[in-house]
């Protein structure tokens, strides 16, 4: 991350970092300043309010990142609260987010991994995937974040599948409810344009 904040730096670009107060995977809310210039760029750091194996939730960057001026932003993790709160400001502002998606997704095959973890990344999915769709472009650094990437992708294709079944399925057409119906398409359609969005998301994956 410094070495690409330094060489936007050196293109002229003005550059903010912004960050938690953490110094370490244990340690944060030790005394780091809470603005700081290194090396030509701003660092901005956030109190730590509450942490779970190195997922550290910082509300108030979301205030700052809305007060403050820039054009776009990059962030290094996707499976962070700070990846989520630069989503939600790329929604709100609509100002674009770049997401590189670095090793995060793969921290759950350590085989240190407990199953309560595992079962906690499961159920953030659906937070992933959101991110994932506001997000301008995804960056993944190996195959294996790809793959993870595209593993996503397919589960909305066959939840759309099931979808489509269904209506084209002239028994349940002809036995379910006309709002129940009327909802399957309107839920399909919606998936349909998350299917495409995401899609060309992955396909703009290096």
């Amino acid at each position: 991350m410094i070495h690409t904040a330094e060489e936007f730096i050196r293109l002229g670009h003005k550059v903010t970092v912004y960050t938690s107060n953490a110094s370490s995977l244990t340690k944060f809310n030790q005394g780091l300043k809470p603005v700081e210039e290194i090396k030509g760029m701003t660092i901005k750091r956030f109190p730590i309010i509450a942490s779970l194996k190195g997922f550290w939730i910082t509300p108030s960057m979301y205030n700052q990142m809305m007060k403050d001026d820039f054009d776009v932003m990059h962030s290094w993790c996707l499976r962070c609260f700070q990846s989520e709160v630069a989503a939600l400001v790329s929604f709100r502002t609509g100002k674009p987010l770049f997401i590189n998606s670095g090793g995060s997704m793969g921290s759950y095959q350590s085989p240190t991994t407990t199953k309560s973890q595992k079962i906690l990344h499961y159920l953030h999915n659906p937070m992933d995937m959101l991110v994932m769709k506001i997000a301008k472009k995804l960056i993944a650094v190996n195959k294996f974040e790809r793959e993870r990437c595209e593993k996503k992708l397919n589960r909305i294709k066959k939840e759309l599948n099931s979808m489509k079944n269904k209506l084209r399925n002239k028994d349940f057409i002809s036995k379910a409810p006309k709002d129940v119906v009327e909802n399957i398409r309107s839920q399909s359609e919606n998936i349909a344009q998350d299917k495409i969005k995401i899609e060309e998301q992955i396909k703009m994956l290096h």
